[in-house]
């Protein structure tokens, strides 16, 4: 109950996952309270906004790469 009544008080939440029905498509969720973080992942990544969150995709194939490159993003 604590965790989904706070995570919305959150300043940024990254979530990544690899996909298993196509070969190195790897999804993700990323909300922020900072809007131009968001508007930045969408130059890099296909996605779609929703609210202050967006939910992407990349065929890079390694997730740490994806990762990497939302970190340099966000910061």
């Amino acid at each position: 109950k604590e965790l989904t009544n706070n995570i919305l008080r959150l300043p940024s939440l990254l979530l990544l996952w690899e996909s298993k029905d196509r070969q190195n498509l790897i999804k993700g969720v990323f909300y922020s309270s900072k809007p131009y973080s968001s508007n930045r992942i969408l130059e890099t990544f296909k996605g779609e906004k929703k609210g202050k969150g967006i939910i992407f995709n990349t065929n890079s194939g390694n997730i740490d790469n994806v990762k990497e490159k939302i970190t340099e993003i966000i910061f």
